[in-house]
């Protein structure tokens, strides 16, 4: 089955009706990340919840201000997905940081990249 999505744009699809269902149908913390700029354009209520942002709270800012990891200055779990190793996406041990920088978190987490129609990256 094809999803049509409203817009090709990454940062306008959390406004998409049908990206909002995707988006708060998964049961654990969901962060979308724009892959050409580290820009965090949503986040599912469960994710919010852990993070402590309301639901009218704007996330946009660089997945760095919120995941916390060693591993993101050595060598960013986000771009050795876009290097393009085939199989199973990896899963990452990643530290999180919640808004008022004093909730940090460990969680394991699968990274997951989105592609356009023609196999790029969105």
């Amino acid at each position: 089955m094809d999803i049509q999505l409203r817009t090709n744009r990454l940062e306008d699809a959390p406004s998409d009706p049908l990206v909002k269902v995707l988006l708060e149908s998964v049961p654990e913390g969901a962060i979308v990340i724009d892959a050409s700029n580290h820009h965090v354009v949503a986040m599912n209520q469960r994710a919010r919840e852990l993070l402590d942002y309301s639901e009218h709270q704007s996330v946009q800012c660089q997945c760095r201000r919120i995941v916390q990891s060693p591993q993101c200055s050595a060598s960013c779990p986000l771009d050795r997905l876009l290097e393009g190793r085939p199989g199973r996406p990896p899963e990452v041990e990643l530290y999180f940081r919640g808004r008022g920088a004093e909730r940090i978190f460990h969680a394991r987490t699968r990274l997951i990249l989105l592609r356009d129609t023609h196999g790029e990256p969105i």
